[in-house]
């Protein structure tokens, strides 16, 4: 039942599973279109060519798809790129996208990430470079929910031939492991908070390192070359005060080490997101009070954002602070899935 209400706090908060950049997911009304020729439809909101052979004539210009009121990927993209909020998505994977950007394939795809080819529902995953291929054309709200556990569902790389070996039947050249798909980056009410240790001036996870990923502990995963690995997800929030210098701060660093005895950790860089709410007044004369709420994200081992920083300290102030991480980055995986989400107790002062 928790996890269904989680799950549901997601879908509310109308955020991104991303390869897809679309808020809801709708399949009650067929989109209207003005086609250019025969061997396309809409099924469910999404584009359907009839054979591998009109897809070649559409993606190489051949012959051109006139679509109106159709929700294709690039228009989804635009928009988001014109919003006010951030992306919410990693700098790599926003490459990934924008290398694509005015090209055929992003008006072709819907505002998910799908197309539909012959008989096969396909979804590219920018995220991960994957495409996610099946023949079963009502597994969309679970592929963009990263359950890929139907064996319908076969997975591809990007630099794969994707249409010739399904031409000649091929099985997946991806392990259903290393898919790690997310389940999503945004807020989550429901998330553990770390209480242990911490004081009105700083609140940090390490009292929870090697225990549950849920609580801010280590994960265990492996290496995309091998080997066992142990990941941690170092975070905090703190009021730093030095008589003369004083900052407020959160931030979240990523690191790896071999599951061998190796004592050192070494900065590994991954999706790593904060999602931020503070209030602060300054000593300084003349000053008001200041509030925001909003979230930081980038693929990075180190991600970090002052707030406040002066020669002033503060008169009052709290901030909270919630952290989400994928364990491996480039390197390796949780092969179950694992993934951190968790929050800070509250440093506060004068609340």
């Amino acid at each position: 039942m928790k996890k269904n209400a989680k799950i549901l706090s997601k879908s509310l908060l109308g955020l991104m599973i991303w390869g897809g950049i679309s808020c809801t997911t709708s399949f009650d009304e067929e989109i209207p279109l003005v086609l250019a020729s025969s061997g396309v439809e809409v099924i469910q909101g999404t584009l359907k060519v009839n054979s591998f052979d009109k897809y070649e004539d559409l993606i190489t210009g051949k012959e051109k798809l006139y679509i109106r009121d159709f929700n294709s990927f690039q228009k989804g993209f635009d928009e988001l790129e014109q919003s006010v909020e951030n992306l919410r998505i990693s700098q790599e994977e926003y490459n990934e996208i924008t290398a694509w950007e005015g090209s055929t394939l992003l008006e072709l795809l819907d505002q998910d990430g799908f197309i539909i080819l012959e008989e096969y529902l396909i979804y590219l995953n920018f995220n991960n470079r994957i495409a996610v291929v099946s023949t079963d054309l009502n597994l969309k709200d679970e592929i963009l929910a990263g359950d890929i556990s139907s064996e319908s569902i076969r997975l591809f790389k990007f630099e794969d031939d994707v249409i010739g070996l399904l031409e000649i039947n091929s099985p997946s050249t991806v392990e259903k492991g290393i898919y790690r798909a997310r389940i999503l980056t945004t807020f989550d009410p429901l998330a553990y908070t770390v209480i242990n240790g911490c004081v009105w001036d700083k609140c940090d996870n390490s009292t929870t390192f090697g225990n549950s990923a849920n609580t801010g502990g280590d994960i265990i995963g492996l290496g995309f070359s091998g080997g066992t690995f142990r990941y941690r997800l170092d975070a905090k929030h703190v009021y730093q005060n030095a008589a003369i210098s004083f900052r407020l701060l959160s931030e979240a660093k990523h690191m790896r080490k071999p599951e061998d005895g190796s004592v050192f950790w070494k900065a590994q860089s991954t999706s790593l997101y904060f999602w931020y709410d503070f209030e602060y007044l300054s000593k300084k004369n003349g000053s008001t009070l200041k509030k925001k709420a909003s979230v930081k994200n980038d693929y990075t081992n180190d991600l970090d954002t002052t707030f406040y920083s002066s020669s002033r300290g503060l008169d009052k102030f709290y901030l909270r602070t919630q952290f989400y991480g994928e364990p491996g980055g480039n390197h390796g995986y949780s092969p179950n899935g694992t993934y951190w989400q968790f929050n800070l107790k509250q440093i506060s002062k004068g609340y």
